[in-house]
């Protein structure tokens, strides 16, 4: 199992619905993707398809009450961001969070 594997397994032990589970790609198509896009533009010059989990604050919140975890959501998401435009990846970034808690 990846490291991003585990950690949505986690989202879904602390009660993050299994079927809102999906993959997103990130197309500037209307307003929410416009946003997003722009954002991810800064990345990679290509399409760029996450686990759509990663995009909803209420998953980082499950994965706060399964891992025990004290951050705010804003503070998780930030730091994927950040950890994004650094060069890292999700797998790497989920494996930052598995390893240090």
């Amino acid at each position: 199992m990846t490291y991003t594997e585990q950690i949505i397994q986690k989202m879904i032990d602390g009660g993050y619905p299994e079927e809102k589970v999906g993959r997103i790609s990130i197309k500037p198509h209307n307003t929410e993707d416009k946003v997003i896009a722009e954002v991810m533009s800064r990345i990679a010059n290509k399409e760029i398809t996450y686990p759509k989990i990663f995009l909803d604050p209420e998953a980082w919140r499950a994965l706060g009450k399964a891992m025990g975890f004290k951050y705010e959501v804003e503070w998780m998401l930030h730091r994927l961001v950040d950890h994004l435009f650094a060069g890292g990846t999700i797998e790497s970034y989920c494996k930052e969070l598995i390893e240090n808690n």
